[in-house]
């Protein structure tokens, strides 16, 4: 009796059933796992699931080393074309997206849990200039007294 997985076809059979390829990116298709904004393709392996953008990586340029990312230059996590692929370290993927831009700054108003806005902020910092006591401030905006410091120094919510 023949195996399920060649009855399906060998791993590589079935990934390409799952790429679309474009002129830029070749998209990956097919599972996809991770949090809604941040999906990675999933390809079956022996009954175990490997990010797709991986699987490509060693299918097309080879083993990748211990302890390294594959990284996308074009910046589309689904993409799976070797030729947008790089390995590198966390640290070195990191340094790139800085370099791009592309990181959610998670300060200010872009920050889902902030409790304050820049109108609370210039209003803390109009109080103290008016001479109103930064125990006095926190209390009003539901913040620490810490937090009332390092907005009125511009070390959080630098102008």
């Amino acid at each position: 009796m023949a195996s399920r997985e060649n009855f399906r076809g060998t791993p590589e059979e079935r990934f390409w059933k799952y790429v679309k390829k474009t002129r830029g990116c070749w998209l990956w298709t097919g599972t996809v796992r991770g949090a809604l904004n941040n999906q990675y393709g999933a390809h079956s392996v022996k009954q175990k699931y490997v990010l797709a953008h991986r699987f490509s990586y060693e299918l097309n340029k080879g083993k990748i080393p211990a302890n390294l990312k594959v990284c996308h230059s074009c910046d589309v996590n689904l993409c799976v074309n070797p030729a947008h692929l790089w390995v590198g370290t966390q640290k070195e993927n990191i340094k790139d997206m800085f370099l791009k831009g592309r990181q959610n700054p998670r300060n200010g108003e872009n920050y889902g849990a902030a409790k304050l806005s820049w109108s609370k902020v210039k209003e803390m910092r109009e109080m103290k200039k008016d001479g109103v006591k930064q125990v006095e401030i926190a209390n009003r905006f539901n913040v620490s007294q810490g937090t009332v410091s390092m907005v009125i120094k511009n070390i959080i919510w630098k102008i």
